[in-house]
């Protein structure tokens, strides 16, 4: 007889897996993936803002990969049980985008280049203030880069 995985499962094994190969984020800070989905949230906030002033490789990634970003909502949604998968673009680049606003959730931004992206993404997207001191999840969302 079968065994049959659970949801819980199934995140689990994934975090597993993230903690395993190592996979860290693309940011300055070089933060554990696996971490951020080691909590489930309600949100899932993909982080498509590109730091730095003039670049643009975030952006190129939905531009050239739309098909691949809306299978990896499926399966962000069905491992993790995101109830929301938003992509944060700054607004500037709205003309870019607006062919796949009917296929992904987009969440355009104000234009700033700011430090503590994560919390002013979530603040953003979802209108939650989130203080300094705390993190993303405790306020119903995980951020993460599209790489």
């Amino acid at each position: 007889m079968a065994t049959q995985v659970t949801a819980q499962d199934a995140a689990a094994s994934a975090v597993r897996k993230l903690q395993e190969y190592g996979v860290a984020g693309c940011g300055g800070a070089g933060f554990p993936t696996y971490v951020k989905y080691s909590r489930t949230t309600p949100a899932l906030i993909v982080n498509v803002q590109d730091s730095e002033p003039g670049y643009v490789k975030d952006k190129l990634i939905l531009l050239a990969y739309p098909d691949l970003m809306r299978r990896a909502v499926t399966l962000l949604k069905g491992t993790f049980g995101f109830q929301r998968v938003t992509f944060g673009i700054k607004g500037q680049y709205r003309e870019w985008f607006s062919h796949l606003e009917g296929d992904l959730d987009i969440t355009y931004t104000n234009n700033q280049y700011w430090t503590g992206e994560a919390k002013r993404l979530v603040n953003q997207v979802l209108g939650v203030q989130v203080p300094t001191s705390a993190r993303t999840q405790d306020f119903g969302a995980t951020v993460s880069c599209i790489e």
